[in-house]
């Protein structure tokens, strides 16, 4: 016993050490310049009046435009996959006179990039190409935004896939007790909606090709866009490439927002699911909005409670759950004002109790503040070291750029990001713990499991639909 204990002290002080070093290593790699390769961070007006912010880096060798439009018309014309559908469609298809195949290649041989993803709340497009290749690029970019090809066969087949692909997905026990957990805490809802995709007829198959037109016309316009770019490219090329891509976009669209409040904190919910081989429990939490700020902090605080061999939740239920258990905590946004982070525990019917009471025990703990400066050097340093990882990338940067737009937070946060990273302190998060973050009480827990009685709750219900009901 002795000589175990000599061993874990030595092998305590060598984990230590090593992270000090990771943390004095990350420190010394911040350079006097508050972000590498960005030498201003500038706001600017379009000759069309479109507003942008430009984070100039002279070397990297590299533009990024990033254009978020707000998703309105999904949550006003009720249809919540009809976003989805539409970004498929337009990312997998051809535009005006090009073929698929042909805008491919075009962007290949120019050595360019171009996503388009959908969220709740907005869509964003990010379109990358050498200083040299970025008009080329925005003008193939041009055609694809504003002509798409959208021919009725096309649209079966990807709406077939759609469908496929949702009731695959809602078969698996894991994501139909994430779907029960939304339907608990966001209510009848189109953010439900628009994440669960239940029931799968009157959200996917409903879908007419007009629809998908209509939110395109209503969707990519000229109107509250917000653009932010990165990279080697002055004020004057960035807006004459931004109005050129927007001109031809109708002026005017819908007006609508998620509007989506969370409701029913603290109710205790059971989907009793007799095919399931295991218990699945999520205990769920409401954390502050993105634009509040914090978010760093919580990334850190819920890796200490519940990610990686070292993390409170795993340390703690060792002598609880068996080899083939799963605990873990995660943070998940649902939209930009609805940010939750949940525990999730996949266990033996047996020991479901058990290992609920013991996440009761250790959250309990950790909301009363009590993070140490070890657990808290666990979450920055890693994430630190990704941070200066990334900082020469445009892509990268006009994301960020464009999500403090979107939270109308400083942007000079983009620029001292990973110095307010490693300046996080375990005082500070320990705070925002105590201040923030729900009662146990106050978040709710869903469990799935073929026994109706393993845990005591609420409400009882066998399929998503009746949680209405509850």
């Amino acid at each position: 016993m002795k000589d175990r204990r000599v061993k874990d002290q030595i092998a305590q002080r060598r984990y230590l050490f090593a992270l000090v070093m990771l943390l004095l290593t990350a420190c010394a790699s911040v350079p006097e310049e508050p972000l590498r390769g960005v030498t201003s961070l500038t706001d600017h007006v379009t000759e069309g009046g479109q507003t942008f912010s430009l984070a100039f880096m002279p070397d990297a060798g590299r533009v990024s435009l990033h254009f978020i439009w707000p998703n309105d018309f999904t949550h006003t014309s009720g249809m919540s996959a009809v976003s989805a559908l539409g970004i498929e469609m337009i990312s997998s298809g051809g535009a005006g006179a090009r073929s698929a195949r042909q805008i491919k290649l075009e962007m290949t041989a120019l050595g360019s990039g171009a996503s388009l993803v959908a969220t709740p709340d907005h869509i964003y497009g990010t379109f990358s190409a050498s200083p040299e290749t970025i008009e080329e690029t925005l003008s193939i970019i041009k055609d694809v935004i504003t002509n798409p090809s959208f021919d009725s066969v096309r649209f079966d087949v990807t709406k077939e896939a759609k469908q496929k692909r949702v009731v695959a997905q809602q078969a698996k026990p894991s994501s139909r007790l994430w779907s029960a957990a939304r339907r608990v805490l966001l209510g009848d809802s189109t953010l439900t909606d628009y994440w669960n995709n239940t029931p799968v007829d009157p959200v996917v198959t409903s879908l007419s090709l007009e629809d998908v037109e209509r939110w395109h016309a209503e969707t990519f316009t000229q109107q509250n866009v917000a653009v932010a770019v990165a990279g080697s490219i002055t004020a004057e090329l960035a807006a004459s490439a931004i109005d050129g891509l927007l001109d031809d976009l109708p002026s005017s669209r819908s007006q609508g927002s998620v509007a989506s409040q969370p409701l029913n904190t603290g109710k205790s919910v059971l989907l009793h699911d007799e095919s399931a081989p295991v218990t699945l429990i999520a205990a769920i939490g409401l954390l502050p909005a993105s634009r509040e700020g914090g978010e760093i902090a919580d990334i850190v605080a819920i890796s200490a409670l519940g990610k990686g061999k070292e993390s409170r939740l795993l340390m703690e239920s060792a002598d609880v759950l068996s080899e083939s258990d799963e605990i873990n905590a995660s943070v998940a946004n649902f939209s930009r004002s609805v940010r939750v982070f949940g525990i999730n525990v996949r266990v033996a019917n047996d020991t479901a109790p058990e290992a609920l009471g013991l996440i009761e025990d250790v959250y309990s703990k950790f909301k009363q503040g009590n993070l140490d400066d070890q657990e808290v050097l666990r979450g920055v340093v890693p994430f630190a070291n990704s941070l200066q990882g990334n900082d020469k990338n445009p892509d990268l940067l006009a994301y960020g750029l464009g999500q403090l737009l979107l939270d109308e937070l400083p942007q000079q946060m983009l620029l001292t990001v990973t110095q307010d990273s490693i300046a996080l302190k375990a005082n500070d998060i320990n705070q925002r713990i105590v201040d923030r973050y729900p009662e146990w009480d106050e978040m709710i827990k869903v469990i799935l499991s073929s026994d109706v009685d393993v845990i005591d709750v609420d409400c009882v219900v066998k399929s998503i639909q009746e949680i209405a009901d509850c």
